[in-house]
């Protein structure tokens, strides 16, 4: 798993700390802590604690699930084993593996062939929020229940589950399957899809074959880009 900065930040400001004040309740220089927000610095697991402890969350709740953790629970939930997906992909069984475990990162070159094979949107391994997301808030509707409800059922924060429904966050695993156990429904069902996965040469395949190549800090420029364009959307 890897920190969600965006989550650490939703936090702090939803308690209404300043930058400042937060870091030195946790004993870290406000600069340290502006670029761990940013993106640029990711904190010791002691630091994460620290944060955790002070913003009255659970460490999990300020981490995001990585694409080889997503690959995993695909995998559980389509009842494929390593062997299987090799042959539907073509990809080595041992890579397969290492990134499924976190031994290894989740080559974004196989985003799309994984995706077809598994029958998913892409997006469920980009970073892309808004598959999941909407999955979450219309199971919660069907049910009649708030954000807030939903939160305390799950042992989560509000503001999580709104930033989560919102695309803002991508919950790690474990509150993933808190809300899912919350809502009486499998994990499998917020990345369960009835759209084929695009050809190979669509668009889509064709934008992950031009930003694999970039480097962290162009990825985020792309992503906050991405962003920008859903809020547009979301407004007009």
């Amino acid at each position: 798993m890897v920190l969600d900065h965006g989550s650490l930040r939703a936090a702090r400001v939803s308690r209404g700390f300043s930058l400042r004040r937060l870091a030195a309740m946790v004993g870290l220089s406000p600069s340290y802590l502006s670029e761990v927000e940013s993106g640029k610095k990711d904190p010791s697991p002691d630091v994460l604690l620290r944060l955790s402890l002070v913003l009255g969350l659970q460490a999990e709740q300020m981490v995001q699930s990585s694409p080889g953790e997503i690959l995993a629970l695909l995998m559980e939930c389509k009842q494929i084993n390593i062997e299987e997906l090799s042959n539907k992909t073509g990809i080595p069984e041992d890579t397969l593996q290492r990134a499924a475990s976190g031994r290894c990162a989740l080559d974004p070159a196989w985003v799309a062939t994984l995706a077809r094979a598994l029958d998913v949107d892409p997006c469920v391994f980009a970073g892309v929020h808004t598959v999941l997301s909407s999955r979450i808030r219309k199971l919660r509707e069907q049910q009649h229940v708030t954000q807030s409800e939903l939160a305390k059922k799950a042992g989560l924060s509000t503001a999580l589950i709104s930033a989560v429904e919102n695309g803002r966050v991508r919950p790690s695993l474990a509150s993933l399957r808190r809300i899912s156990d919350a809502l009486g429904v499998s994990p499998c069902e917020f990345l369960r899809t009835t759209t084929v996965a695009p050809p190979a040469g669509g668009l889509l395949e064709r934008l992950l074959r031009e930003v694999e190549t970039l480097d962290e800090d162009q990825l985020r420029f792309v992503y906050d880009i991405v962003l920008l364009i859903k809020k547009h959307r979301a407004d007009r």
